[in-house]
């Protein structure tokens, strides 16, 4: 089979309608690949929003209940400090009270071994005084003729 001018141009004019389609497609393809990008874009965007607005219930929900929780744990912070202290006030009564029996009970016996020391000491006196009799009364008899030994 031989090539003839005719049968070239033929096939250059099935090439070139070949060519046309596939442009055509192409074409079309490009404007179907930008629609979907279009409604990619569109639904990412849409996505986006209700995932924000999501994140944003979801931020404002944590924050009002940890509000809750600083004021719930405040006002046991803040009981347990009255308690605590109504404690330490009590403790501190007693206290006081029980220093100041102790002192009172030291007074008293300080007055008992005062009381004590002088009648040690008046018996002390007495006794010297009769011990002085006595040595006066031995030294006495040995000066007496007819007294002593």
């Amino acid at each position: 089979m031989e090539w003839t001018d005719e049968r070239m141009d033929d096939l250059a004019t099935h090439m070139r309608d070949g060519f046309a389609t596939v442009h055509a497609d192409l074409r079309d393809l490009r404007v179907e690949i930008g629609g979907v990008r279009s409604g990619l874009k569109a639904e990412i965007g849409s996505v986006r929003s209700e995932i924000k607005a999501e994140i944003g219930s979801v931020r404002s929900e944590l924050k009002a209940e940890i509000g809750s929780v600083r004021s719930e744990l405040k006002a046991e912070i803040d009981n347990s400090r009255s308690e605590l202290k109504a404690e330490i006030d009590n403790s501190r009564s007693e206290l006081k009270a029980d220093i100041y029996d102790s002192r009172v009970e030291s007074r008293g016996s300080r007055a008992e071994l005062n009381a004590a020391i002088a009648a040690l000491r008046t018996d002390m006196n007495r006794w010297g005084l009769a011990i002085m009799l006595a040595l006066v009364g031995l030294a006495g008899a040995n000066f007496v003729p007819g007294v002593g030994g």
